[in-house]
């Protein structure tokens, strides 16, 4: 059986881990308490798809270790109560909002991009679906509320209160959402 990502096994448990992005590196390392390759892999396939989507706040300085530790617990919580649908399509989601993220709105996915996702995850047709997904969320407009409220929920999880800063983030995402629809 082909290794699995971000996943290593200690004694006869796994674990979920990986390094964050950026010039302050920092392991993050989740016990998944599970014995059995294949819900190993299911789990830390999830939890690599919520790392993706905290990764930019972590690049721009908004989470520390202990918030982002704390809720990839709070994840494996929900995997382990709910089961939710394919991995991959959320694997694909995270990484297309990592790439939006970092790159902007009209980043694409670069045959370099191919190739090293391939590499890493040796998924075949992830490429497509992380291109897939981006065009996705391209097409379809951020709903305010919605950002909002899961900011606040991110927020509230991780045990910080929102700022003024994170009122100033919502109320430009706000504006640059009413100028796209004038």
């Amino acid at each position: 059986m082909p290794a699995i990502s971000h996943c290593f096994r200690r004694d006869a448990v796994y674990y979920w881990r990986r390094w964050t992005p950026g010039p302050k590196r920092v392991l993050l390392q989740v016990c998944l308490g599970v014995k059995e390759p294949r819900t190993a892999r299911s789990l830390s396939s999830r939890l690599t798809a919520r790392s993706e989507e905290l990764f930019p706040l972590w690049i721009a300085s908004r989470m520390n270790k202990t918030q982002l530790l704390n809720y990839l617990h709070q994840c494996l919580a929900q995997e382990r109560a709910q089961p939710s649908g394919n991995g991959m399509a959320e694997l694909s989601r995270g990484l297309a909002s990592r790439i939006l993220a970092t790159r902007g709105l009209r980043a694409s996915l670069s045959s370099a991009d191919r190739v090293a996702l391939d590499r890493q995850w040796g998924q075949p047709g992830l490429a497509d679906d992380v291109a897939l997904a981006i065009k996705r969320q391209r097409a379809s407009p951020p709903d305010l509320r919605d950002f909002v409220a899961k900011s606040l929920d991110a927020s509230q999880s991780t045990g910080s209160e929102p700022t003024g800063e994170d009122a100033e983030q919502a109320a430009q995402v706000r504006l640059t959402l009413e100028h796209r629809r004038s």
